[in-house]
C-alpha cells in the first residue's frame, strides 16, 4: 500500500474510538470475517502518438487477460443494536484483501495508422507472478423490514486498489521471429476513489440469509508505473500514467448460511468494472529527456468467487 495506506489507517484508529464510547453506553455488534477464493482479472490501455490524441490516435496498446489470482480478504464491522434505534442499525466497515498472481496473459501491440491499422509488433507474454491490494471502508445504515425479512442498507465510502504485475517469457508474434531472451517488465497500478451503494438483504430463516450489493465509484483517480527492462533508451522507472475522474461499478452476490447465532458459513461472488480516460503518459529517457504523449483510455475488469466464515462478537 501506498500513500492512501494513512487514509485507512485513521479510519481504523476513528472507529476504534468510535466503538470504545458506544460499546460504553452498551450494545455494539462486531462482524468479522476471513475469506479466501479465486480471482479473474482483465486490464487494458492504450496511448497515442502525442499529447493531442492523433499520429496514429492509438499507437500502443497492452493488454493484459485472464490473470489469476489466489486471493485473501479479511473484514470487519461494527454496528450498533437496532434495539436501540427502532428498527435501524448505523454500521461501520472495513475490509483489506491480499493476493497472488500465479498465471496470465499480456500482449503487447504497436500501430502505424489510426483505429489499429498498420500493426507492425506485438509480442504475446506471460504474466505469472505479481500480487493485487484490495482496502474498502465506509459507513451506512441498515433498515430492517418486513419483520426483519428484509434489509435495506445504503452506503458510502472509499476504496483503494493495487496491481502489481511483472511480464516474462517473451514471444515475438509480428513479425513471427518467436522467443526472445531476457523479458523481465514490470506495470504497477493505483485506483483510488469515493463510492455509494446499496446493499439487500434476504432472510427467509433463521439458517440462510442472502445479500446482493451494488456500489457506483465516481472521481476515480489512476495512477501506474512501469519499467520496459528491454528498453535500453529509457530509464529503469521507464513510464508514469495518470488519469483522474474514472467511474465504475461492483456487483456483489453472497449467501450465508448460520451453524450458530455466532458463526457462519458464506459464500460471495462478485464482479467490478472501472474506466478511466483522457489521461498523460510520460516516458522517461536515460539521455534526461521526458517525451509527453494522450493515455486514451484504461479499463479494469475483475471477478471474484469466494468463501469463508464469519464469526459475531
Amino acid at each position: 500500500m501506498k500513500v492512501r495506506g494513512k487514509e485507512g489507517i485513521f479510519f481504523v484508529l476513528l472507529l476504534c474510538c468510535c466503538a470504545a464510547q458506544v460499546r460504553a453506553e452498551g450494545g455494539i455488534g462486531v462482524d468479522v470475517g476471513l475469506q479466501t477464493g479465486y480471482r479473474l482479472d482483465r486490464l487494458d490501455w492504450t496511448i497515442a502518438g502525442n499529447s493531442n490524441g492523433t499520429s496514429p490516435n492509438i499507437l500502443s496498446e497492452l493488454t493484459w487477460s485472464d490473470i489469476q489470482i489466489a486471493h485473501i480478504q479479511g473484514s470487519g464491522e461494527l454496528s450498533l443494536g437496532r434495539e436501540k434505534c427502532a428498527g435501524v442499525s448505523p454500521r461501520a466497515f472495513l475490509s483489506l484483501g491480499y493476493g497472488r498472481i500465479f498465471n496470465g496473459d499480456n500482449q503487447d501491440s504497436d500501430y502505424a495508422r489510426n483505429d489499429r491499422q498498420g500493426e507492425w509488433s506485438r509480442s504475446n507474454n506471460s504474466t505469472d507472478a505479481g500480487s493485487v491490494l484490495d482496502l474498502s471502508y465506509g459507513l451506512g445504515t441498515r433498515f430492517f423490514l418486513d419483520d426483519d425479512k428484509l434489509t435495506l442498507t445504503p452506503m458510502f465510502g472509499y476504496s483503494y486498489h493495487e496491481q502489481n504485475m511483472h511480464i516474462t517469457d517473451g514471444w515475438q508474434t509480428i513479425p513471427a521471429t518467436g522467443s526472445f531472451a531476457g523479458l523481465d517488465s514490470r506495470y504497477e497500478t493505483e485506483w483510488g476513489g469515493p463510492w455509494f451503494g446499496l446493499e439487500t438483504g434476504l432472510h427467509p430463516s433463521d439458517k440462510l440469509q442472502f445479500s446482493l450489493l451494488f456500489s457506483y465509484h465516481f472521481a476515480l483517480s489512476y495512477l501506474a508505473e512501469g519499467c520496459w527492462n528491454l528498453r535500453h533508451d529509457l530509464m529503469a522507472d521507464s513510464f508514469k500514467q495518470k488519469a483522474t475522474d474514472g467511474h465504475g461499478y461492483t456487483v456483489a452476490v453472497g449467501g450465508d448460511y448460520f451453524f450458530t447465532k455466532a458463526l457462519n458459513f458464506f459464500i460471495n461472488v462478485e464482479y467490478r468494472s472501472f474506466t478511466v480516460a483522457d489521461g498523460s503518459e510520460w516516458k522517461y529517457f536515460t539521455n534526461g529527456n521526458v517525451s509527453k504523449t494522450r493515455l486514451n483510455e484504461v479499463n479494469w475488469s475483475a471477478r471474484t468467487f469466494a468463501g469463508g466464515l464469519r464469526y459475531f462478537f
